[in-house]
């Protein structure tokens, strides 16, 4: 056969494929759909070489309407009432249909319905407009399965969102070590434990151990999966069940559902990473140190973003030079009273734990002239972050 001969029969195939499938008819409110697409669609990759996975799956039956997105790493699936007049699945572009809902007047009804001018498409009408959106069978669509998931438990939305937003800033992007690409669960004593690192910084977290929680096994939430489970629960409030093997990880919030892969690697003994308590402790204003190092970073060079902190005396000192961008300097008042430490830093990595400090005072330990620096969050006595110091 043919190159020719073999591309027609695909076509063909595909054609007779679409011509099988029975067109849903459904109405439903644009704001219920729209909020349920936005917990989906997310998930989908704007250009993906598998047409399908483009696409979100509708599968409209009794009178709901289910929308899953998938991009094979993790998929999001959600459940809403809808006025059904005809049953059926299938799927359709999952940005065009979400950037379409979006821009229709709230509270608009939106109708989807067979094209009658045109097969291979399923209509959108509503009010005085109307669209026709090409989809692909649903039988094409890739499922993820959970496979069995012998850790579950439930606990508050509210918990898991602040372990993985106090924590997922620090995780790495490098892709060789895959391994420190995501956010570390587990349990030690009575807490739920998260770590991340990107081996210049880290940052833990804890919450109280949810019951059931002290059997779920040492797990790496892969970055995007952390993102989209962040933004889940964000409007949450009400408690969440949390299931875990080796392998997966789901998330029901509600009438979502969101299924992932985990990192498959060893992530490194966060323990081993905390540097020993000393007694070089600086006391320092989260809001002044936060400008103060904004500022002086202004002048630091593009490539190291260093910054030279000089503690001694009860001030800190803040400089950064360069050869194109002259020098900075600004001066702040701590609570310090130890050995004069002088340490250079990234100032963007110091930027970024700054910004989770909830108090008013952070609390630094320096671990001496080389070592690493240890931040403390009073408002949250199980939050701590480390930085590495830099050597110029």
């Amino acid at each position: 056969m043919s190159v020719q001969a073999a591309a027609q029969e695909v076509q063909e195939t595909q054609t007779q494929q679409v011509a099988d499938v029975t067109i849903p008819q459904l109405v439903i409110e644009k704001n219920i759909l729209l909020k349920a697409l936005g917990h989906v669609q997310s998930v989908v990759e704007k250009r993906h070489t598998i047409p399908v996975l483009s696409n979100v799956k509708l599968d409209v039956t009794g009178q709901t309407l289910g929308l899953t997105a998938t991009d094979m790493e993790i998929s999001v699936s959600e459940v809403v009432s809808a006025q059904v007049m005809q049953e059926g699945s299938l799927t359709v572009p999952a940005h065009m249909l979400f950037e379409i809902v979006k821009k229709l007047p709230d509270g608009a009804e939106i109708v989807f319905g067979e094209d009658d001018k045109q097969q291979g498409r399923i209509s959108l009408v509503s009010g005085k407009s109307k669209f026709s959106l090409p989809f692909l069978p649903a039988s094409d669509f890739p499922l993820i399965q959970s496979g069995n998931l012998p850790c579950s438990f439930t606990m508050d939305a509210k918990d898991l969102r602040i372990l993985l937003e106090k924590t997922r800033f620090a995780s790495s992007t490098e892709e060789t070590r895959y391994y420190l690409n995501g956010v570390f669960i587990g349990a030690e004593d009575d807490k739920l434990i998260s770590a991340a690192t990107d081996g210049h910084r880290m940052a833990k977290f804890a919450v109280t151990l949810p019951k059931g929680a002290n059997k779920i096994p040492g797990i790496i939430i892969p970055r995007k999966t952390v993102f989209e489970i962040g933004k889940l629960v964000e409007d949450f409030e009400e408690q969440i069940n949390v299931s875990v093997s080796d392998t997966k990880i789901q998330i029901i919030s509600g009438k979502v559902t969101l299924l992932s892969k985990l990192i498959d690697g060893v992530f490194p003994d966060y323990r081993n990473v905390l540097p020993e308590r000393t007694e070089h402790i600086m006391e320092v204003n989260v809001s002044e140190f936060t400008h103060a190092v904004d500022r002086v970073a202004t002048v630091s060079s593009e490539k190291t973003r260093a910054i030279k902190c000089l503690a001694a005396d009860n001030s800190l000192t803040l400089s950064a030079a360069n050869e194109q961008s002259g020098s900075g300097k600004e001066v702040i008042e701590v609570i310090y009273d130890s050995i004069q430490i002088d340490h250079v830093y990234n100032s963007r990595y110091l930027l970024e734990i700054l910004a989770h400090i909830e108090d008013d005072t952070a609390r630094v330990m320096f671990t001496g002239q080389d070592g690493p620096v240890m931040v403390f969050d009073d408002a949250y006595p199980d939050a701590v972050y480390v930085i590495m110091s830099m050597r110029m």
